[in-house]
């Protein structure tokens, strides 16, 4: 099979010329003769190898990273291109933990029933610390009372 029966046209590959260069971005000054604009561009390239190669050597490693909070430490265990489904299914896994347990867990009226919980089934949970303080400053005051009914002082109750 040849590249025609595949319908694609055969490629040359040429030594570029100083236009074509100067169309692609690579801009050599016309003013070099051939074999010094051919010495300009692997210069060139050669520059572009080495500002890229002290950048990559630069770059803070994986573990720098995860301690400066940009990478998850699963990233260090787990390859790149899993890293992303891997923390998916964590989370997945740590849904259905916390559903499982949620499914155990007894019923208000249970826990009311067996007096650890002690709020009112009318009230707020997030009022039962003031319910539970204020019924124990009332108890107080009753203490109180019956004792004063009885004849005897009571000092102040802290």
């Amino acid at each position: 099979m040849t590249l025609s029966d595949l319908g694609l046209k055969e490629m040359t590959v040429t030594q570029p010329t100083l236009s074509r260069l100067g169309e692609v971005g690579l801009t050599v000054s016309p003013k070099l003769s051939p074999r010094l604009a051919d010495t300009s561009i692997r210069l060139e390239h050669a520059l572009t190898k080495d500002v890229l190669n002290r950048k990559l050597s630069e770059r803070p490693s994986l573990r720098d990273l995860v301690d400066a909070g940009v990478m998850k430490p699963t990233s260090l265990s787990v390859s790149p291109c899993l890293a992303g489904p891997a923390e998916k299914l964590e989370l997945s896994l740590r849904h259905d933990r916390l559903g499982r347990k949620l499914g155990r867990r007894p019923s208000r009226e249970l826990v009311t029933e067996a007096h650890i919980l002690r709020t009112a089934s009318h009230l707020d949970p997030s009022l039962a610390p003031a319910a539970d303080a204020l019924q124990q400053q009332r108890k107080r005051d009753a203490a109180s009372d019956r004792l004063r009914s009885c004849g005897i002082s009571t000092a102040i109750m802290v």
